[in-house]
């Protein structure tokens, strides 16, 4: 096996190594973020939990009637717990989605970390093999060509034709 063959198969493993722990770190910040999320939601949720006993207490030691739903002080705890509610989901709601996003991001930096290792397996990263590298066109001079086409049956592909690469 020549050198060139271990370098590049070492490039390829490291880059793919490097790849995974990026996406593994991002899952452990997306988990962060749920964990979080759940905390805040919780501490909500005591929040709104504390406001209604205290109201309560308040309209009870005034002499206000609180027993059922009905009059004043019954609205005002049912709106204190409805908005402890929205408040506690609409927390939850926003951790999600920050979590999904660190995810989506995440995945999308893996895809292109993967198709960077292609390009270095394949030879095709531009300068030998260094991925992401772009060669210069002006040393290239003009080119010009025709794609041809892939037999959908045989998969050989016939007909290109190019003119102006420098060997």
């Amino acid at each position: 096996m020549s050198w060139v063959v271990v370098a590049i198969s070492t490039a390829i493993v490291l880059q793919g190594a490097s790849a995974w722990q990026k996406y593994e770190t991002s899952e452990d910040q997306a988990n962060a973020l749920a964990r979080e999320g759940n905390q805040k939601a919780e501490q909500r949720a005591i929040q709104a939990r504390k406001l209604a006993g205290q109201q309560k207490a308040s309209f009870v030691s005034s002499g206000i009637s609180i027993t059922g739903t009905e009059g004043t002080a019954g609205f005002i705890l049912k709106d204190t717990y409805k908005t402890g509610l929205e408040d506690v989901n609409q927390i939850k709601e926003n951790y999600n989605t920050k979590s999904g996003s660190v995810m989506s991001m995440a995945r999308a930096q893996l895809m292109s970390d993967m198709s960077k290792m292609a390009m270095t397996a394949s030879g095709l990263g531009g300068g030998g093999g260094a991925a992401g590298a772009t060669p210069s066109t002006a040393s290239m001079g003009q080119m010009t060509g025709s794609a041809g086409n892939v037999n959908p049956t045989s998969g050989v592909f016939s007909g290109a034709s190019a003119s102006g690469i420098p060997a």
